[in-house]
């Protein structure tokens, strides 16, 4: 069994052993620890950034993956990057001898709070169409202190103004809800926003991904100071 382990400083590491079958850590002939202290692995890769305190092994230079947009977190410095084999990034001109633009991996949140909550099994069998009758939903946080997220906020508007009653707006500091799950799959349409676009990035596409879980369709190192 080759053992992958996933360092991030987000702490909750749920959220990715339940994108695997049974919750079980385990996709194929891979075995996943996340945030875990283990004595050695065959791939390390760190997400983002490390927290304060994490494993370290002598025959093993993690891959650095950056989530977050340039727009949210602009700079990593040299010195952080030189702690890594590789660097798989987007949209980012970064100073590294092996760096790989593409899109990043992200975290499902559907289905993080439902109960109970969702896991990768629950999203095998289609949905049946006859339980979606909503018409449209949007989700926008009230946030505006980047020009996309202005942006993001003047479109809602439009939305708004155009389908009336059709659409329903949620989001934090405008309808907070419990979960993506409740406001997105009893409707037949729903629009996804972001707010930011660069090279090869991976939002929009989690976006999508959404779309087709709901419907069920197959699918000791330096901490760099924020």
């Amino acid at each position: 069994m080759i053992k992958v382990l996933i360092t991030h400083p987000y702490g909750n590491s749920h959220d990715q052993i339940r994108q695997t079958p049974q919750e079980k850590g385990i996709w194929g002939n891979c075995q996943f620890f996340i945030n875990e202290s283990i004595e050695s692995c065959d791939f390390w890769f760190i997400l983002d950034n490390l927290p304060n305190e994490c494993s370290t092994f002598s025959n093993n230079l993690p891959v650095f993956i950056t989530i977050e947009t340039p727009s949210i977190r602009p700079n990593i410095n040299d010195r952080f990057l030189a702690q890594f084999e590789k660097v798989i990034s987007y949209g980012r001109d970064l100073n590294h001898p092996c760096v790989i633009d593409t899109i990043s991996p992200s975290t499902w949140l559907i289905g993080e709070y439902t109960k109970p909550h969702k896991i990768y099994d629950d999203f095998v069998s289609p949905i049946p169409q006859s339980n979606k009758n909503k018409l449209i939903s949007v989700v926008s946080s009230n946030k505006s202190f980047t020009h996309g997220h202005r942006k993001r906020l003047k479109f809602v508007k439009i939305l708004r103004n155009h389908f009336g009653e059709n659409i329903d707006v949620y989001g934090r500091g405008i309808n907070s809800f419990p979960d993506k799950w409740d406001v997105t799959v009893p409707y037949k349409y729903h629009v996804s926003l972001e707010n930011s676009s660069c090279r090869n990035y991976p939002n929009i596409v989690r976006r999508y991904i959404y779309r087709i879980q709901m419907n069920r369709l197959q699918n000791t190192l330096v901490r760099q100071a924020h």
